[in-house]
């Protein structure tokens, strides 16, 4: 958001947002520009963001990339729980225009359910117990991929405003994952950490259902866009080149699930063809 406000200006970002903050037509931008429903804006004289005097008073500080680095890091092991915080972390490395999607987790070093095996080798079995890490990084992926479509439609459709930023601090957006993306993520985070309760037979059913649709296995619905894209993605990730210091074993198996899912796109195709 910072960078977008400060964006055409000569000044540094942080004069531009300490002006921006000091002066009631410079607050009134920024509450207009995070708050769009007509009830949030209707509380403007009562908002934080509108009348604290701590938000004039304090001074700016940009923060550094590495220290950006480190912030993204930190989030994905607390918010690891959360589809919504990790989507728009992935979204701020990721743009339509890329053939496959950043890694998150050897380059970026991000962390999330590092309790279960990195792989497993029999994709048609989709019992919760079988479930690994792959199979969240892609589902992962997946919500990215076409959470990213949908806001770019959204622009297509609505117009672009130039001073409301493409994606609003993750604490005051809207959700970034449709309710059954969410409750898949829950229901794997709850039954890998034994939280599971008397939802337990639930839960299973959920997570059962989604390891369906994210190894492609099935009635699965997925498009063939969003499978060649996951192929592509694990396909570039196993390379060596790209990332030397992702270990041997798992390079191959990155390998491995792009090449189910280069023939689950496939085997769209041809069911389309006919």
């Amino acid at each position: 958001m910072a960078e977008q406000y400060s964006a055409g200006h000569d000044k540094k970002p942080t004069q531009k947002i300490t002006q921006l903050l000091r002066t009631e037509q410079g607050r009134d931008r920024i509450f207009h520009s995070v708050f769009v429903h007509r009830d949030h804006r209707k509380k403007k004289a009562t908002s934080y963001l509108g009348t604290s005097q701590e938000l004039i008073d304090f001074d700016v500080e940009w923060p550094v990339k590495q220290d950006l680095a480190e912030y993204d890091r930190e989030t994905s092991k607390e918010k690891q729980d959360s589809l919504h915080h990790l989507t728009w972390l992935a979204l701020h490395r990721y743009t339509q225009r890329s053939d496959a999607q950043p890694d998150l987790f050897h380059s970026d070093g991000f962390t999330m359910f590092d309790e279960l095996l990195y792989s497993t080798t029999n994709l048609k079995v989709v019992r919760p117990e079988s479930l690994c890490k792959l199979d969240t990084i892609a589902f992962l992926y997946a919500t990215v991929y076409t959470t990213l479509g949908r806001l770019e439609e959204q622009k297509r459709t609505i117009g672009e405003d130039l001073d409301r930023p493409f994606l609003l601090p993750a604490i005051v957006s809207e959700s970034l994952c449709s309710p059954q993306q969410a409750d898949w993520w829950k229901a794997a985070y709850k039954l890998v950490n034994n939280a599971a309760g008397e939802d337990l037979a639930s839960l299973r059913v959920t997570l059962q259902r989604g390891l369906e649709v994210v190894r492609a296995t099935g009635i699965h619905g997925l498009s063939a866009q969003l499978v060649v894209q996951l192929a592509r993605t694990f396909q570039h990730q196993a390379s060596a080149k790209i990332n030397p210091s992702t270990p041997e074993s798992q390079r191959t198996q990155l390998a491995a699930r792009a090449v189910h899912y280069w023939k689950a796109a496939l085997n769209i195709l041809e069911k389309l063809n006919q």
